[in-house]
């Protein structure tokens, strides 16, 4: 049962004289923000005391601002949030907010006392981890994909980088084949006209140029599909943002001044030279979707005005908020996917903080096209066997590169592996504003949970004329700053 936490008047349909009247995300005007009432995550805060064996230095906060993003359910027209990781918060729940009822539910409930350096909390759950650009809905399974997600709770970062898949199916995570590349800050992106996800890792291996390959998941059949080129030079690149272009069939990353683009039938990559403003170009980790209706890939950094970029021309183009709302300020160290492009409604949703509401921008005429519903329940691919580690155990000490082969500690040059640096945090306690670096101690570890008959919660059902509706890299470009 869902134990209702909030009581939202902020609904988007109203009854009246027997017909469905629109409400203010239906009649957004284009170029216009809206800021949704009392939509701020932190109102169901599994633990508001922050005296819970996951809270970490940043407590919930750390969802959004410790270097994490999230992706979009086109089925249910809903922003998924996942995040975390390091120390600064090792909560492992799920939440969604639904454009529909306007309002946040939390899907999963965090492990009470998650162990240090394992990629999974408990059997079969994954651990909270530093998600970047790395997960996606992937619409042909139906579920909810970290590719390669790093940084988990503790200091660990893991090697190789497994798939993990929430089915909204099932309501259950499930272990895939693990990822041929991954590592912190890998991108990913889903091309909407084939359903596939396509992801490019960052490194921890040996190999760089294996490491850091474009490949393709093919969900259904479980098998990763790696395509041709060297993308090695980009190793420990973590300020990036992906989108894919459908019509030319181009995966795009931006961020901290590099532009990037990839054919995605050939694997081949090129230098993205644009014209016009290159705001997004410059911005780190910024929000990057494509815009269906306008056929464009949108970004955003900042402020009001958001840019959109003609790939057949190769020029940006900035448009100028026609309204007076503004949303709050972009996360420190990056939107990743917390902006994102609903095709059924022609919106983008955006959310930068716990303590923020949510904010909805239209771009173009025209009030969306609607996305096909949830696949059927089919079988899941058989996961691979379980290990200790998979199961939560105590992993075996860990040597001095904290459990990563071949890289230093702290993000210090290794001289035997050419200086490859390792995601060690900021050292010290660190703030809620940061992450919160593998020096700061594990926190109160307490055996709390979440309060009784709260096991799912739901931040709002709608009411409306009576009716109720439910270690520092140090390999970096010399223009950028911040951590992992």
């Amino acid at each position: 049962m869902h134990k209702l936490v909030a009581l939202s008047l902020t609904a988007t349909l109203s009854l009246f004289a027997g017909r469905v009247l629109a409400g203010p995300i239906d009649t957004l005007a284009p170029g216009h923000w809206y800021e949704i009432p009392n939509s701020k995550l932190r109102a169901i805060d599994p633990c508001p005391a922050r005296n819970c064996g996951y809270s970490g230095v940043s407590g919930i906060a750390g969802i959004m601002e410790a270097w994490s993003g999230g992706g979009y359910d086109t089925a249910r027209d809903r922003l998924i949030v996942w995040g975390g990781g390091h120390r600064d918060y090792g909560g492992n729940e799920l939440y969604a907010f639904d454009l529909n009822a306007l309002a946040w539910s939390r899907l999963t409930d965090p492990t009470p006392t998650p162990p240090d350096n394992v990629p999974y909390a408990a059997p079969g759950i994954p651990s909270s981890s530093h998600t970047y650009n790395s997960v996606q809905y992937v619409p042909s399974i139906d579920s909810f994909c970290g590719f390669g997600v790093n940084a988990m709770w503790g200091i660990g970062n893991s090697d190789p980088a497994p798939t993990n898949c929430f089915s909204f199916q099932t309501n259950k995570w499930r272990r895939m084949v693990d990822t041929t590349s991954g590592g912190l800050g890998t991108i990913t992106a889903v091309d909407e006209s084939t359903g596939f996800m396509w992801g490019k890792g960052t490194g921890y291996t040996p190999s760089y140029q294996a490491a850091t390959a474009l490949a393709w998941l093919d969900a259904a059949a479980n098998t990763y599909n790696v395509k041709p080129g060297d993308n090695s030079d980009l190793a420990y690149d973590y300020y990036l943002t992906a989108a894919i272009d459908p019509v030319s069939k181009t995966m795009v990353a931006v961020g901290a001044g590099a532009a990037w683009a990839w054919n995605l039938n050939t694997g081949a990559r090129t230098t993205l030279v644009t014209t016009g403003p290159k705001d997004i170009e410059a911005a780190i980790n910024p929000g990057l979707a494509w815009d269906s209706s306008v056929k464009r890939l949108v970004g955003w950094k900042g402020g009001s005005e958001v840019f959109t970029l003609d790939l057949p021309t190769k020029t940006w183009t900035k448009v100028a908020a026609a309204g007076t709302v503004v949303p709050t300020t972009a996360q420190e160290k990056g939107t990743f996917g917390r902006f994102r492009y609903s095709p059924a409604k022609n919106v983008y949703v955006l959310v930068n903080s716990v303590d923020d509401n949510v904010f909805v921008y239209r771009l173009s005429n025209g009030t969306g096209v609607p996305q096909p519903p949830p696949p059927p329940p089919g079988t899941p691919p058989s996961p691979p066997p379980a290990t200790a580690a998979d199961a939560g155990m105590p992993p075996a000490p860990p040597a001095a590169d904290g459990g990563v082969s071949g890289v230093a500690d702290a993000g210090s040059p290794d001289a035997t592996t050419g200086g490859g640096p390792v995601d060690a945090g900021a050292g010290g306690g660190g703030s809620s504003g940061g992450d919160a670096g593998d020096g700061a101690g594990p926190g109160v570890v307490l055996a709390c949970g979440v309060a009784p008959g709260s096991a799912k919660s739901s931040l709002g059902m709608v009411a409306v004329f009576g009716l109720a509706c439910a270690a520092f890299f140090t390999r970096r470009r010399t223009t950028r700053k911040g951590e992992r």
